[in-house]
């Protein structure tokens, strides 16, 4: 689900976008309680008030919404499927991992990806572990699915560049490592000051620090993280990379295309759901 939202300044005009996994969805139209921001749909919680999150990341230690919707079943008379979803189970020896429940199997003529270039088998296996998304297309076969293709999915977040050491880029308060294996989308790293987009791999570790699959740059001012802490009254949507978004009287809101008022936004939002935000960004601030 996404909140799209668009600040018209005095001299300027700022494009600011609040998009958002949101647990708070269900079927029914009812948000979560406030006490569980998890997953109407689903059941499972996106990240409990008391759950610090991964010592890697600080990012919630359960699955976004989108990752853990299951099929009833999969459709017998379809020749191909498709799921996204979270990893497990993986076994290297028989080639198969499980995604949402279903055992995935990977054959000689599977193809991978991950971050925008394709893997080989060595390092698909190399990269792949319980706790990352995947998604999966295939062959059904009762509760098994044949994989043609298979793409690893990485968290997005996007910031200002603090700085950029030997082997770490920081972005707000949050530092990443990167090595020769990540994947520099522009062919070289940001410097501090510019906008930043990193996808990382939310089971690593090394020193608290998670691990950069790629680093690319961005044009335009902008913040993409979860948030950490929400505050309705002032409008203010505090983020995990430590950087804050301010929301005022000229702020306009839409979900998924359709304009909802300031007051549906707030009820709607919940700690732990990213929040993407254009506009001028000043020091740690961003201003919709």
């Amino acid at each position: 689900m996404k909140l799209y939202a668009r600040h018209k300044g005095a001299n300027a005009v700022a494009v600011v976008t609040l998009a958002i996994t949101l647990a708070a969805c269900s079927g029914g139209g009812q948000s979560a309680a406030p006490d569980d921001p998890g997953s109407a749909a689903t059941g499972q919680p996106s990240a409990a008030p008391d759950d610090p999150g991964s010592a890697a990341t600080g990012q919630p230690t359960s699955t976004p919404n989108w990752a853990m919707t299951r099929p009833a079943a999969l459709p017998a008379d379809e020749d191909k499927v498709e799921i996204t979803g979270t990893v497990a189970d993986v076994n290297t020896n028989q080639r198969t991992f499980t995604v949402l429940g279903y055992r995935v199997q990977i054959d000689d003529d599977t193809t991978y990806e991950a971050v925008g270039r394709e893997l080989d088998a060595r390092r698909f296996f190399a990269a792949i572990r319980a706790g990352l998304s995947a998604q999966v297309k295939g062959r059904p076969d009762g509760q098994s699915i044949y994989a043609a293709e298979i793409e690893l999915k990485y968290p997005e977040v996007i910031g200002k560049v603090a700085s950029v050491g030997e082997g770490v880029i920081t972005l707000g308060e949050r530092t990443f490592r990167y090595d020769d294996d990540t994947r520099l989308e522009d062919g070289a790293l940001p410097t501090a000051g510019d906008i930043a987009e990193v996808n990382y791999d939310p089971t690593s570790e090394s020193d608290g620090h998670a691990y950069a699959a790629e680093i690319g740059g961005e044009d335009e001012p902008q913040i993409k993280s979860r948030t950490t802490d929400i505050d309705p009254e002032s409008g203010q949507l505090k983020t995990w990379l430590g950087q804050t978004v301010l929301t005022g009287a000229d702020t306009r809101y839409k979900v998924v295309g359709t304009e909802v008022s300031r007051s549906q936004f707030f009820d709607t939002v919940r700690r732990g759901d990213v929040i993407e935000a254009e506009g001028p960004l000043s020091g740690g601030t961003l201003q919709a």
